[in-house]
């Protein structure tokens, strides 16, 4: 089976990057022939462009221009990583009709590919385009908010409803669409965690191992909460902090590895003594290193930190959450058989499901 997969590998975001990899690597795996659409989504691929402002606000389109420019450091290593992944030609809006007797079936996730405030409403990861009598199919696509945004039913509804099978990445985005279509979407796992920390580690690079300790943090909203715990953690284990992103809420002393690549910002994780961090993969790579972690889900990352929350609770590590209470306890560590076990569980049937949709499974069931 051919299956062209729709997503955000392009956008200079370690987990998009990741999980793009992660999830072609997947199906490669069970059988399939899977390359990813060498899409480009405007609202992504230029931020800056003046339209945007009046669909992300003016604070939304400051933050993601200077996310933008903070990222320009690393798109080198971005590009060379992308080109290691199976990728079809570039194709444009109005061409992707065009692809529909190229491929089986058309398959959108993971990440927030359903996300109308990121993508700027773009169908394309809804599969608008795909012809009839060609599977559209979904794997953990995440919607990145707990509630549609108000006039937004519709939209979704009448791209949704085509779908052969409907995987989410999070119970929220189940709970909209059983309200939209009275369906119910399987809660898959995000393809990075459905490789084990072994996979992850051959592709990390690090420095030398007799590198002196560190904290990273690594933050996407805006948070002088996050940044003051990382500083008082910095305070109380002597350890020098390295921030991977722009500081977002107060000055913080650190040493900037802006130009990290995807290889290289898994170093980072892997190497670090404790994480501090608001990011989803961010916490997914801290939970697959074994690493002392500290998630925020506060701050202007909260209508989107679901998924997060999703996550921590499914393996039972709620207490990561950051609070200032646990500055007392730092050094505590955490119990990762337990957590290992309960995310077996959850790997072994989120690989059972996307083997299945893909029509990979013994019969071809699908």
């Amino acid at each position: 089976m051919k299956i062209g997969i729709l997503t955000y590998f392009f956008a200079s975001n370690y987990g998009a990057a990741l999980q793009a990899w992660a999830l072609t690597r997947l199906l490669r795996e069970a059988g399939a022939q899977a390359e990813l659409i060498n899409y480009r989504c405007p609202a992504l691929a230029r931020p800056y462009a003046l339209d945007q402002i009046a669909a992300k606000g003016a604070g939304g389109y400051l933050l993601g221009v200077a996310g933008h420019l903070a990222r320009l450091p690393r798109r080198g290593k971005f590009s060379s990583f992308v080109e290691t992944m199976p990728l079809s030609p570039s194709v444009t809006r109005r061409e992707l009709p065009q692809l529909g007797r190229e491929y089986d079936a058309f398959l959108t996730g993971s990440d927030q590919v359903w996300n109308c405030q990121v993508n700027g409403g773009d169908p394309t990861y809804l599969l608008d385009f795909v012809p009839p009598g060609v599977a559209r199919l979904s794997f953990s696509a995440s919607f990145g908010f707990s509630h549609l945004p108000p006039g937004q039913g519709e939209f979704y509804r009448r791209h949704l409803q085509k779908f052969q099978n409907l995987s989410v990445r999070e119970e929220s985005g189940a709970k909209i669409i059983g309200q939209l279509l009275g369906r119910r979407a399987q809660v898959t796992l995000d393809p990075t965690l459905l490789l084990p920390g072994e996979a992850w580690e051959a592709l990390a690079e690090g420095e030398p191992a007799d590198r002196a300790p560190y904290i990273l943090v690594y933050q996407l909203g805006f948070s002088s909460a996050m940044l003051d715990f990382a500083r008082q953690l910095g305070e109380k284990t002597g350890y020098p902090i390295q921030v991977v992103s722009l500081p977002l809420g107060r000055p913080l002393r650190a040493r900037w590895r802006m130009d990290a690549g995807p290889a290289q910002w898994l170093g980072l994780i892997r190497d670090a003594e404790f994480v501090v961090t608001d990011s989803f993969h961010g916490t997914v790579f801290s939970i697959l290193f074994h690493k002392r972690f500290f998630t925020e889900t506060g701050g202007s990352i909260q209508k989107t930190s679901g998924r997060i929350g999703h996550l921590l609770s499914t393996l039972g590590l709620e207490g990561r959450i950051l609070s200032p209470g646990q500055l007392d306890s730092f050094s505590q560590e955490i119990d990762y058989s337990g957590v290992e076990s309960r995310l077996a569980r959850e790997r072994e049937a989120s690989l059972r499901y996307l083997k299945k949709i893909a029509g990979l499974t013994q019969g071809g069931e699908s």
